[in-house]
């Protein structure tokens, strides 16, 4: 097979992908403060600013702002750990929950849109796709 063909046809369809608002939207929710809040609004609500820095792979500096512009919207607040009170925790507020909420719905609705448009055989080979790269990417 000629991989690298591939790879220059589909490179520029990549791009094009890239400029979509729609995928951009998608990228902002799995990136900084929209990333912050869905993590402990979703999966671990009171997580230590290390966890944060380790799960998205960004530095402390980074989190630090991230958590103070988050604070200061007040969206999350941090508390000291009960079990350690050397560790301080991050938790989201109701106000930082609900603007969570909607955007991950407003990203479902995208998203849902985009695979109803395909149809459901491309959507579900789409899909099985993707898990893949995510797979070989992992």
């Amino acid at each position: 097979m000629e991989y690298e063909k591939y790879a220059q046809e589909i490179l520029p369809y990549m791009k094009m992908l890239l400029k979509v608002t729609t995928f951009k939207e998608i990228t902002d929710i799995s990136q900084g403060e929209m990333a912050v809040l869905c993590y402990l609004s979703f999966y671990h609500n009171g997580a230590a600013a290390g966890e944060l820095t380790e799960k998205f792979s960004v530095g402390t500096s980074r989190t630090a702002a991230v958590l103070n512009n988050l604070e200061k919207k007040r969206m999350v607040e941090r508390k000291p750990d009960i079990a350690d009170r050397r560790k301080v925790l991050v938790y989201v507020t109701e106000t930082g929950r609900k603007i969570a909420q909607e955007k991950h719905a407003e990203t479902i609705a995208h998203i849902a849109d985009l695979l109803r448009a395909m149809g459901d055989e491309d959507a579900k080979q789409f899909i099985r796709i993707m898990a893949k790269i995510a797979r070989i990417l992992n």
